[in-house]
């Protein structure tokens, strides 16, 4: 599930906060309006890779059985000073790591599972065949696929 004690330092912001104080708000805060809608909640991005700076944002990823199309699914999520929201339906989790989505690649390699009903750990497994399959290697702050690669040299 993710318990408070054992969430990783994610840095201060520009006053000093320890950001976990906004990641912990905005974690109940959506458990509380969406319940069992929500099957993983996830910090990634610079916080979760230790990289940040104190103006960073705090890019939290979030996936939910169902959920409105457009903006309309941000409306559901708390305003909580510095969160991002990056928010996925199950099915558009896996098509986004097919299409190899940054934001889940990084989440998937990188992040900190602030709550999870059990999808997270299903998503990880997945997630190590397929960067296996494609032969993914991060680069940078991005990610090729040697596999990919290959194809584009052979095709030229």
């Amino acid at each position: 599930m993710g318990g408070d004690e054992v969430l990783k330092y994610l840095g201060t912001d520009e006053l000093g906060t320890d950001v976990r104080v906004y990641v912990l708000k905005f974690r109940d805060e959506v458990l509380k309006r969406l319940g069992s809608n929500v099957r993983s909640i996830v910090v990634f991005g610079s916080r979760a890779r230790g990289c940040w700076k104190p103006w960073s944002d705090i890019d939290i990823l979030i996936v939910l059985k169902s959920a409105p199309k457009g903006l309309e699914r941000f409306k559901l999520m708390p305003h909580t000073p510095m969160v991002q929201p990056w928010i996925y339906t199950e099915d558009e989790f896996y098509t986004a790591l097919k299409n190899f989505d940054i934001a889940v690649l990084d989440a998937l390699e990188h992040g900190i599972v602030v709550y999870d009903n059990g999808f997270w750990i299903e998503a990880k497994k997945y997630f190590q065949e397929f960067k296996k399959e494609w032969e993914l290697v991060e680069v940078n702050e991005g990610w090729i696929s040697k596999k990919l690669e290959r194809r584009g040299k052979a095709m030229s």
